[in-house]
């Protein structure tokens, strides 16, 4: 499968999140590091100090992933939780106090659970404690922790399940506070502006997508 369990696997994605990581090969994730909320997504809260697979899985030593969950396309990992795509849908694991894994709830998970209502899904971004991602013709919906606004939906409320905030966009990406898209050349960003980190020549947080200025 590509990720061996020996120094020298090989990967095709990797993500670093706050004091974890994760690595795709193929339509394998496994991840390692701090898991004290379930953010490596192997259905403990065990920390690891490697990647390769767990003693014993499904009764078989050493066989497997460390995430019996197969078939994603990308894997992105935030400060306590880690989201993947899959098959179109995302599923995500780990911290979810604030509802950063999208699932309609605010209960943590050591294994990957759906990110409710997320479909055709072809790019996925993750912050701090919140998430996004651009499904169809680029459709942003974005979910978890908002009180600087970084969800993009015009509040501060946390969203346990994802809001629509942008169209057509082709990139994301996601920093600890705000989130940025880009379309059609143009660039986008909304939520905390402390350090102008929006681009839109202000200070001041911005609860909408913005446009970034450009000379």
């Amino acid at each position: 499968m590509g990720l061996e369990d020996e120094a020298g696997g090989t990967a095709d994605e990797v993500t670093a999140g706050g004091s974890h990581s994760c690595a795709r090969s193929g339509g394998d994730v496994v991840c390692w590091g701090f898991n004290g909320h379930g953010q490596l997504g192997d259905g403990t809260t065990d920390s690891r100090s490697t990647a390769v697979p767990p003693p014993l899985l499904d009764g078989v030593p050493g066989v497997g992933p460390l995430m019996a969950v197969s078939g994603f396309s990308s894997v992105r990992a935030g400060w306590y939780h880690s989201c993947g795509l899959l098959g179109g849908g995302a599923k995500c694991w780990g911290y979810n106090a604030q509802g950063q894994l999208g699932d309609g709830t605010t209960t943590s998970s050591a294994s990957p659970v759906d990110v409710a209502g997320v479909s055709d899904a072809f790019v996925l971004a993750l912050g701090f404690r919140h998430g996004c991602a651009a499904t169809g013709p680029g459709d942003v919906w974005c979910w978890g922790y908002n009180n600087f606004a970084q969800l993009g939906d015009g509040t501060r409320t946390n969203r346990s399940i994802p809001v629509h905030v942008f169209d057509a966009a082709s990139q994301l990406t996601a920093g600890q506070f705000h989130s940025c898209a880009l379309r059609d050349g143009a660039v986008f960003c909304w939520g905390s502006n402390t350090y102008g980190q929006l681009g839109d020549g202000t200070f001041y947080e911005r609860r909408t997508p913005t446009a970034v200025l450009f000379e």
